[in-house]
């Protein structure tokens, strides 16, 4: 028995030598690959959330030897040697070396992939070789969307290439939609002792804003986005005019689109035919309401096209099914630029003549409207944008006098406006609206960037619609955010400048349950420590440890400020850092909790000073 276990980890090694293997999560936000080394050791990488890499490798008996923390995609290889492992194409040191395993035939093959973590536009490949050593010869530059199917990119094929020892940057003519990027070598280049290798020192993808479906010679897809309307993209040449051509625009993160500038070549390639899209990772695309166009006339200036209903999306896509001609009577798509909109509010439907963007213009006096509802158990909703991740303390909205006011409703909050958090104590039903300004503190202010006001019961117009009408809507900003609140002793006492106000979080049990409060520096700076003063000796944590953030969203532990068994003594709570750190926002994130004059379990603070660093 013993024999056939080991020769199935033989056999599963020699496996594993020659290929990677991709393991990835459910919900993509996580991915694993690995390979054995010429020496046996193993190669993992992960990509959280944030897009972080982390490397780690492992011994031939799975035994860790290093772990390497990476900002920004990964890579993987076809092999590797002990010392000389993938993740060194990515440590910005071109004196660190990958090198593929010794192969005897020069005619072999070896690759180099890069993961982006998830899809983009990819615009080139920079390549830093090993001096002018073991360069590839012939190869070809590839994409993928699941690093299984690769698709050779137009253009990026390489015979008897000669490598003078210099970065190679290869610009593709149309940048591709994809999550991978392989260098795949079908002829490699010496070392120093005359062996066939593939080595590299560094590989870096560029990023790109644009992609198209296809581009002619010396018309690149980068002339979308010089911003000089005297250069031109254009497809190829089409026949006949019924066929599809398309522009993918990527404005930077998700976010709300509010409308497309294109700037036409003339009255010269136009689309006939067409509709724009938008999508948050460039493949899976919706058709955005009321942008299908038939049988369009371009009369040669700037072209705009205003949403209906701004979308909250990362890319916009111009797909065209019915071209137009050049001067040659060609059927081509041709553009000079194209320039995306950006909108800080979208809503669930609108009247004609009352759009969204009535909201945010300054104005009480002009107003948005949905569309009529029947019953007023319908649902509508407002999304507004705060502009990045922070502390949001409440929102201001402005009615259309007693008219079209939501009865029930609920604030919400989100980081992506994809996934939503109802804010606690923010849900109302039966609201009666006096006409006047309406507040909504949060007594616990939540850490996020959009807001939605999300209504599943309708007031009524002068008419007796059932309706969602406002004249503006305001996010009022916070310095302080917390876990949860009792309603009075709100978060923002913390960060008021009187001793005397309190802060609680809500009554939990056991005692080792989590709470915690953070306040906003307001900028990215050095901070040197925290101040906190007690509710006396009530509600003050027992366990407890002090966390920075340059988001607001992914915490980190400072070195040496982790509390068990504190005790505190009423007075005030200097915690000074074995060295500053840079961060904007400082939390204690207590998991044991004390107790106040009635025995309850709390944490209950008057006080909360950032010290900055000078």
């Amino acid at each position: 028995m013993k024999l056939y276990k080991t020769l199935g980890l033989f056999f599963l090694f020699l496996i594993l030598s020659s290929i990677s293997v991709n393991a990835e999560s459910s919900n993509n936000l996580n991915t694993t690959f690995y390979h054995y080394d010429s020496g046996g050791s193993r190669l993992d990488y992960t990509i959280d959330s944030n897009k972080d890499s982390f490397y780690y490798v492992y011994d031939r008996n799975g035994n860790l030897k290093r772990k390497i923390a990476s900002t920004g995609y990964s890579v993987f290889t076809s092999s590797s040697i002990e010392g000389w492992e993938p993740y060194k194409l990515r440590d910005n040191n071109a004196a660190t070396v990958w090198s593929s395993v010794n192969r005897g035939n020069e005619d072999d093959i070896e690759w180099v992939a890069a993961d982006l973590g998830t899809s983009g536009i990819v615009g080139g490949v920079e390549l830093t070789p090993r001096g002018k050593l073991s360069f590839p010869v012939n190869f070809k530059i590839q994409s993928s969307d699941d690093a299984v199917a690769w698709t050779d990119i137009p253009g990026q094929t390489y015979s008897n290439f000669v490598n003078d020892g210099l970065t190679h940057s290869f610009q593709f003519e149309a940048p591709v939609i994809a999550r991978y990027i392989r260098v795949y070598a079908t002829k490699l280049g010496k070392d120093d002792n005359g062996h066939y290798y593939f080595q590299l020192a560094e590989i870096k993808i560029m990023p790109s804003t644009v992609a198209t479906s296809s581009t002619t010679g010396g018309w690149p897809a980068s002339r979308l986005v010089d911003q000089n309307a005297t250069t031109m993209w254009s497809s190829i040449a089409r026949y006949p005019a019924e066929s599809t051509e398309w522009i993918v625009f990527d404005s930077g993160s998700i976010q709300m689109i509010g409308g497309v500038q294109l700037y036409p070549r003339g009255t010269l390639g136009f689309p006939v035919d067409f509709r724009i899209q938008s999508s948050s990772d460039a493949k899976s695309w919706t058709d955005i309401p009321g942008q299908a166009y038939r049988g369009y006339i371009n009369n040669g200036s700037v072209q705009t096209f205003n949403f209906d209903v701004p979308v909250i999306d990362r890319y916009v896509r111009v797909y065209v099914t019915k071209l137009g001609t050049d001067d040659n009577g060609g059927y081509y798509f041709q553009l000079a630029e194209i320039k995306t909109q950006l909108a800080s509010v979208a809503v669930s439907s609108e009247i004609n003549g009352w759009p969204a963007s009535r909201l945010v213009d300054q104005n009480a006096t002009t107003i948005w409207s949905s569309v009529a509802r029947y019953p007023a158990l319908s649902t509508e909703w407002i999304i507004v944008d705060s502009g990045s991740i922070q502390m949001i303390g409440g929102v201001q909205l402005y009615p259309r006098g007693t008219l079209g006011f939501p009865v029930d409703f609920k604030i919400q909050s989100s980081s992506d406006a994809k996934s939503w958090s109802d804010i606690p104590g923010q849900s109302y039903t039966g609201y009666i609206n006096n006409g006047s300004v309406q507040t909504f503190n949060f007594d616990a202010p939540v850490i996020d960037r959009y807001v939605r006001i999300y209504a599943t019961k309708l007031g009524t117009d002068d008419n007796g619609g059932y309706y969602f009408q406002l004249a503006e809507i305001k996010v009022n900003l916070s310095t302080v955010a917390a876990s949860s609140a009792i309603s009075g002793l709100s978060a923002s006492r913390v960060v008021d400048q009187n001793s005397s106000t309190i802060w609680s979080s809500i009554a939990r049990y056991p005692s080792t349950s989590t709470e915690w409060v953070a306040v906003d520096s307001g900028m990215l700076q050095k901070i040197a420590g925290i101040q906190l003063i007690p509710r006396a000796t009530l509600g003050f944590p027992v366990d407890f440890k002090i966390q920075s953030s340059v988001d607001g969203k992914v915490w980190t532990d400072v070195k040496g400020q982790s509390y068990t068994g504190y005790v505190n003594n009423g007075n005030i709570k200097t915690f000074t850092f074995d060295a500053p750190i840079l961060a904007r926002y400082v939390r204690v994130y207590a998991t044991k909790l004390g107790t106040d004059d009635y025995g309850g379990f709390y944490f209950q603070l008057s006080e909360f000073r950032i010290n900055k660093s000078k």
